[in-house]
């Protein structure tokens, strides 16, 4: 689902659009090599990630693909090891990617089909949702298929993190939780997915949930990352990263001078990030999610959206 409030999914006739309080189960797009597509996301400009049917020297079947109301673009990805590319599983407005390649791996897309991103995880990986803004969740599973899938998180600062090393594991009343698999990602930040609790008791209960981002420790600890994994830069080290980590554990609950020290510290990051960016000392993806972040941060002191 789009924030247009379209929807599209799959049926054994291939894929629907239900938009405008329509359902179309035959939506007319032109597949590349004809017959039956599958869809597993749309983005906010109308593009659908998933399935096609397309001539591939490794397999003969699906290939993953992008379609929608534009021209149909074919997604060349990257065969490592000669082995089946998999079809995306999200798609960003941007026309970003990411799923699983044809080695297993946690990986992403630009919008041409370039793989940007690959990480093995031992066993099968893949990522299943991804924002606007280089933020991407799926999940991991350990190739002796004896420990559980693990939640998995993904930014062009941090990398790639296991979920269950960012949140509490005790949840209400003392029940043991484990973040299973990650879904889909918001641009606000809130993640979708799959929890266990009690899961090494008998009588495990497992229940989808919602994880709450907490946009004051995801804004200080990006930056702290950042400054830590960039040694060189002397203004992330000097400048920005003092300012972040003046910034409190949350933004709830904040005392008048306490929200105003908060509020000038994203200020200031703001315009460091832009003199960074300008000097080159860090990427435009990093750049578009760190002043996503602090953009988020200002929503989360209850500044309007700018």
């Amino acid at each position: 689902m789009n924030a247009n409030d379209t929807i599209v999914g799959n049926s054994p006739k291939g894929y629907w659009v239900f938009a405008n309080g329509y359902l179309n189960a035959a939506p007319g797009y032109s597949i590349p090599g004809g017959g039956k597509a599958l869809a597993y996301s749309i983005n906010n400009t109308g593009s659908i990630a998933g399935e096609c049917p397309h001539a591939d020297p490794y397999y003969g079947g699906q290939n993953g693909c992008v379609f929608g109301a534009g021209a149909p673009t074919v997604l060349q990805y990257a065969n490592l090891g000669q082995a089946a590319p998999f079809p995306p599983y999200a798609i960003a407005s941007t026309g970003a990617t990411c799923g699983s390649n044809g080695v297993s791996q946690f990986a992403t897309w630009s919008n041409n089909g370039t793989q940007t991103y690959a990480v093995s995880l031992d066993g099968y990986a893949a990522c299943a949702g991804l924002d606007d803004y280089g933020t991407a969740v799926g999940w991991g599973e350990p190739s002796n298929w004896v420990n559980p899938l693990e939640g998995y998180i993904y930014d062009p600062v941090n990398q790639l993190r296991d979920l269950n090393s960012l949140v509490s594991h005790i949840f209400r009343k003392g029940h043991v939780r484990t973040i299973h698999d990650a879904q889909a990602v918001s641009d606000t930040g809130y993640i979708a997915a799959n929890c266990a609790y009690n899961e090494s008791e008998a009588g495990a209960i497992y229940h989808a949930c919602l994880l709450t981002p907490n946009w004051a420790a995801i804004l200080r600890d990006s930056i702290v990352a950042l400054a830590k994994g960039d040694p060189g830069c002397v203004q992330c080290k000097a400048e920005l990263e003092p300012e972040a980590e003046s910034l409190p554990s949350n933004f709830t609950n904040l005392s008048k001078a306490e929200w105003r020290k908060a509020e000038v510290a994203v200020e200031k990051i703001e315009s460091q990030l832009s003199a960074i960016e300008d000097g080159g000392r860090i990427t435009e993806q990093q750049y578009v999610f760190l002043m996503h972040g602090a953009e988020m941060a200002f929503q989360a002191l209850g500044r309007p959206q700018r």
